[in-house]
């Protein structure tokens, strides 16, 4: 067992670990660590793979990890403003990180001459724990390996495009943002110079393949990454709702009614302009139009061919967030579809199900489908275990929690009385609910935390329970200010280097 390491990891974000939850369980993974402030890795039982010597670095994802190896404040053009004026804006502050990609062996495969741009406050610089960062904007992520391919910033333009598991450009940087590639699908943003509705956005969304090829067209407000071999977008079109038999006007809210109809699906300000609508519809993966959705839902993406979706009128209406769920065709989600009664009552006799989610039901909090199971709760008090048919999983009482996270690599985070376990897909309780704080699932290990006093206790544990890797943190938590980056603006060169 290794016990000199330091590793600070604070809720990791569940979004940042979405390429990861699906992956089979193998041997030769290997795990973080961080130690004296540099990070390395740790196979398994524990043993040190590769030493400590990274400012930062990322899980591995087709076999290479994203390892950072110098950082610098600077200011950049935020490429994303010409999602809104098409013109060059002012230049912002920017945590600039310098990357590469390293094999298990600790060898580099893409040198670190790469440049990712950051943006920060003012008010951060000089106090940004790059890890925590990552965790709660997610922006290192994007960069890891999909599809054999990863993303990657010019350093001239500071646009987009992708390179291959040996460094090569295999699409050009010209895009004004995009997302890393999930079955084998990735979102872009192009900037158009037209808007395609009245005082709409001059760049656009579209969706490309591996070789570039356009997917979806580029004429999409927004579009979910790709789950289950569907996505979810917005585009503006004509609206022919206005007319003789409906009449659009506006209340004192600012928000436009069909014939003052106080439905729950009011249209909101935005969505008339001009006699433009917004529509949202599902894609399948050649992009093509598969169903439309109601423009009064927000929706997650797919995961286990089901999409988290958010209900804005009645999140306004109790003042908190109110979820549901619809599968790839565009239904919602009903308590006891697609299941008879003789297999209820089966579920129910062999404690699979212990009861099912009342009709006109809303979520106050809900997670993703993953091992086609989801944590949810009605009263944002107690969770549980639902399967597709809303059947509520497991044997009883025992069976609910305070929070539940997604199922990753079979294993899911459950709190229960203040403290962090782990059961499995038969929900199991095979680690149990004894810590402070913990991440998701990451394979063989699971990384948890106990607090005392300013300290954290971090460790990965098995799924025997056992520590295989321990470390006290005497500093406290959210105190990390990493003081080897530096604190003063600098300029950058073309090739990433610090001008002297």
């Amino acid at each position: 067992m290794k016990n000199n390491t330091i590793l600070i990891y604070v809720f990791l974000s569940l979004l940042s670990v979405l390429f990861s939850c699906n992956k089979k369980l193998s041997t030769s993974q290997l795990y973080v660590i961080e130690e004296n402030g540099l990070y390395g890795f740790i196979d398994h039982i524990g043993n040190k793979a590769i030493e400590p010597q990274f400012i930062y670095a990322q899980n591995f994802t087709e076999g290479l990890a994203l390892v950072v190896v110098d950082t610098i404040y600077g200011e950049c053009v935020d490429s994303l403003a010409y999602k809104n004026t098409g013109e060059k804006t002012s230049k912002e502050p920017c945590l600039f990180v310098k990357y590469g990609y390293i094999d298990k062996s600790g060898k580099f495969v893409i040198e670190p001459k790469l440049l990712a741009s950051l943006f920060v406050s003012k008010e951060d610089i000089g106090k940004i724990d790059l890890e925590i960062f990552n965790i709660n904007h997610d922006l290192l992520g994007k960069y890891a390996f999909g599809s054999k391919r990863a993303l990657y910033q010019d350093t001239t333009t500071w646009k987009y495009g992708y390179i291959d598991c040996n460094g090569k450009i295999v699409i050009p940087a010209k895009y004004e943002y995009a997302k890393r590639f999930r079955q084998s699908r990735a979102v872009a943003l192009k900037y158009t110079g037209k808007p395609l509705a009245p005082h709409e956005n001059k760049c656009h969304y579209g969706i490309i393949d591996e070789n570039d090829s356009t997917i979806a067209d580029f004429i999409y407000d927004n579009v979910t990454d790709y789950g289950s071999n569907h996505s979810i977008v917005r585009v503006w079109k004509k609206s022919n709702i206005e007319g003789p038999q409906n009449v659009i006007t506006k209340d004192d809210n600012g928000e436009y009614r069909i014939n003052n109809s106080p439905n729950r699906y009011n249209i909101k300000k935005e969505t008339f302009r001009n006699g433009w609508s917004e529509t949202t519809l599902i894609l399948d993966k050649n992009g093509k139009i598969k169903d439309t959705l109601s423009s009064a839902l927000i929706y997650y993406g797919f995961s286990n061919g089901i999409s988290v979706s958010k209900d804005i009128f009645l999140s306004t209406i109790y003042n908190r967030d109110c979820f549901g769920y619809i599968d790839t065709l565009g239904h919602t989600i009903k308590p006891l579809d697609g299941i008879t009664e003789e297999q209820t009552n089966e579920m129910f006799l062999s404690k699979q199900a212990f009861s099912y989610v009342p009709d006109e039901s809303v979520f106050l909090y809900c997670t993703r489908f993953s091992n086609n199971l989801a944590g949810v709760t009605l009263n944002g008090n107690v969770c549980f275990f639902v399967d597709k048919h809303l059947l509520i999983r497991g044997k009883g009482l025992e069976d609910t929690y305070e929070c539940i996270r997604p199922f990753c690599f079979g294993l899911a985070a459950v709190k229960k009385n203040g403290k962090w376990g782990f059961v499995n897909t038969s929900l199991k309780r095979i680690i149990p609910c004894k810590y402070d704080s913990c991440e998701d699932n990451s394979g063989f290990l699971n990384k948890v935390y106990t607090f005392k006093g300013d300290s954290i206790i971090s460790m990965y544990i098995n799924r025997k329970d056992s520590i295989v890797w321990k470390h006290t943190d005497l500093r406290g938590w959210g105190n990390k200010y990493n003081n080897k980056y530096s604190q003063k603006p600098q300029k950058i060169l073309g090739n990433g280097e610090r001008m002297r």
